[in-house]
């Protein structure tokens, strides 16, 4: 009787006035607002009454709108696969059992409101006040943290699982049991998580309960993030998820921290280091090059990855423009009221004023997004045809767009903010040049530390189709690049010829090619230590054979030949110029203009007429997404 008279009084409530956000979230609930109304009147009249505990249930109820889990049966079954295994489940084994589901992968979102019930609630709000309360560091979360960063039971789109916090408690408890501080207790649990779930790309896109997925032993960037979340708050630590929606020079992805939320403000924890830092460097931005250089090398190395802004998920809702949301569709993300701009937490501290006469109300700051075209990373209402933009990312290009009569325009050359400076890149077609293009995509330390092991492997020939007897015809004498090209100084004529590598290098080696006086030569696989020797015959520099570290691969001529020269590809991302594919090359002026398209015949594009200042973009219409804008400065392509 007392849950139905307490029902009858929020009706009554809700048909007064301006409702509330609780109000508003127990209209949406749907049948399920019964559930919502059970956890209210049990901290406001029944057995768990508590003022301040019904304050935490009003703020997760009031917020809950917009939150859900991705479900399909697909999902669920993965996650009781998952959760019947004994050991913890290698990504071979995950990836093979998601493969065998995934065509039944129709995944739906599951609203909060609609599915949560009030034992889990309950259930949760008193244990993560037992947590907090008893924690060495309490005196460092007032209620305003609590409630933001500790209360909260989810991050993102995971499935939920009741009991979650008792169950990490139990298992994760004696890391902090010595620890006093906010600051120590994140740092050990980072570290304890961290080394525990590796980070490994899946075939699996989805993000389980954290319960399942203590199972795994890898797990992408995202499912990570939410496990060692979950861990912190499970813990009594404040905890967030920062993340780099895209790279603003780099992949169609970006990157997601965890991070410890306290009242002076946001700490995280730089890769590869245990101390957890304010106003930190990114994690995952940098290509360091493991291996000295030789100064001659004819590769760029330095290339790193740009943030343009910083955003956190938040449980609480933001307050959001919801007029950017009718300009542009691909623009709706900007008014999400369940994310906040936390690029100042970072040093992102970089600035700019637009000026325009359209007649428009709201532009864009984009990026160019990997595969697509000019993204919105920002949203500003004009004021007298003028706005800013604050805490920008430095060394990226931006571009400024509006919604000018059903049409999207650009309101003035794409520029770079470089140490502060905006540099308009405002082509000038009255001073032309010649640009010379090997790639285009910008190529990263990675291959550098991919290609370093491979000195001193060597290319052998023989009579002998075992290889009992054979004569050295090269060897790798400096770090490869893409195409490398070694000269057979050995006079001798032999059928058989064989690559072995190192012994400690596991480079595969892509594709190899063997010339004589008249030309190319076309082998067949010969005896070889690894399966398909006939991916590196295929002319395709992307397939590559299987290997094992100290490998060779062998390859039959036929009959014995005197070779002039070998060719060689190590494994590469592909993203070089390559002969037989179509090219376009095109820059900005209001849209991207093209230069004209060329069948490429040798391993680079020669370009003329090239307007200076401008801002470039090649595509490949012959295969691959990878491809970004670049400036061409003193002879080189400068990526962005």
């Amino acid at each position: 009787m007392k849950l139905i008279a307490f029902c009858m009084c929020m009706v009554l409530l809700c048909a007064c006035g301006k409702q509330t956000a609780v109000e508003k979230a127990l209209d949406e609930a749907g049948d399920n607002r019964l559930e919502l109304l059970k956890v209210i009147d049990h901290y406001r009249n029944g057995e768990g009454r508590d003022s301040l505990k019904l304050e935490a249930a009003m703020f997760l109820i009031g917020n809950m709108p917009g939150h859900g889990s991705v479900w399909s049966e697909a999902i669920d079954t993965f996650r009781q696969e998952l959760c019947r295994k004994d050991i913890a489940w290698g990504m071979e084994a995950m990836n093979k059992t998601w493969d065998a589901l995934k065509a039944n992968d129709k995944p739906v979102f599951r609203k909060d409101l609609n599915h949560v019930k009030a034992d889990f609630l309950i259930e949760d709000i008193d244990k993560s006040f037992q947590t907090w309360q008893a924690s060495a560091w309490k005196e460092e979360v007032d209620f305003e943290l609590f409630c933001n960063y500790l209360l909260p039971y989810r991050f993102e789109t995971e499935l939920l699982a009741k009991g979650w916090r008792d169950s990490l408690y139990q298992e994760f408890s004696p890391v902090v049991k010595d620890v006093k501080t906010l600051k120590e207790a994140f740092e050990a649990v980072h570290d304890t998580v961290w080394k525990r779930l590796r980070s490994s790309s899946s075939h699996f896109p989805h993000i389980v309960d954290v319960v399942a997925m203590r199972n795994q032993q890898k797990a992408m960037c995202i499912q990570r993030c939410v496990m060692l979340g979950a861990v912190m708050r499970a813990l009594g630590i404040p905890a967030a998820i920062d993340n780099v929606g895209r790279w603003a020079n780099y992949s169609s992805n970006g990157h997601a921290m965890t991070v410890l939320v306290t009242k002076e403000g946001s700490y995280s924890i730089f890769s590869k280091e245990k101390e957890a830092k304010r106003k930190n460097r990114i994690d995952a931005t940098l290509f360091e090059v493991n291996y000295p250089l030789a100064d001659n090398y004819p590769l760029k190395t330095d290339f790193k990855k740009r943030a343009a802004k910083v955003w956190r998920s938040t449980y609480r809702h933001q307050p959001v423009d919801a007029e950017t949301d009718k300009d542009w569709e691909i623009a709706r993300p900007l008014a999400s009221p369940l994310r906040k701009d936390v690029s100042a937490e970072y040093g992102l501290s970089a600035s700019v004023g637009i000026q325009t006469t359209l007649p428009v109300d709201f532009i864009y700051l984009c990026t160019f997004a990997t595969g697509k075209d000019w993204m919105p990373i920002a949203a500003a209402k004009l004021t007298n045809g003028a706005c800013r933009f604050e805490a920008l990312g430095d060394s990226v290009v931006y571009a400024v767009i509006a919604n000018h009569e059903g049409t999207l325009t650009a309101l003035e050359p794409p520029f770079i903010l470089a140490n502060g400076e905006k540099v308009s890149l405002l082509p000038d077609k009255t001073q032309t040049q010649t640009v010379t293009l090997n790639r285009k995509y910008p190529l990263t330390g990675k291959w550098m530390n991919e290609w370093a092991p491979m000195p001193g492997g060597r290319f052998e020939g023989s009579n002998d189709a075992d290889f009992s007897r054979t004569e050295t015809l090269g060897t790798i004498d400096s770090m490869p690049v893409f195409r490398n090209i070694l000269k057979v100084s050995n006079p001798k004529p032999f059928r058989y010829v064989r690559y072995v590598s190192e012994k400690t290098c596991d480079t595969p080696m892509a594709e190899v090619e063997l010339y004589n006086k008249e030309g190319k030569l076309k082998p067949v696989p010969g005896k070889s230590s690894v399966a398909h020797v006939e991916l590196s015959l295929d002319g395709n520099t992307l397939t590559r054979p299987d290997i094992d570290p100290g490998y060779s691969l062998g390859y039959d001529l036929g009959e014995a030949t005197v070779l002039d020269s070998i060719v060689f590809f190590p494994w590469n991302d592909d993203n070089f110029v390559l002969p037989g594919h179509t090219y376009e090359l095109f820059y900005y002026d209001g849209g991207w203009v093209s230069l004209g398209k060329q069948d490429s015949e040798d391993w680079q594009l020669v370009y003329e007429d090239v307007p200076t200042h401008a801002l470039l973009y090649l595509r490949d219409h012959t295969a691959g997404k990878e491809e970004r804008p670049f400036t061409y400065e003193q002879g080189r392509q400068v990526w962005w």
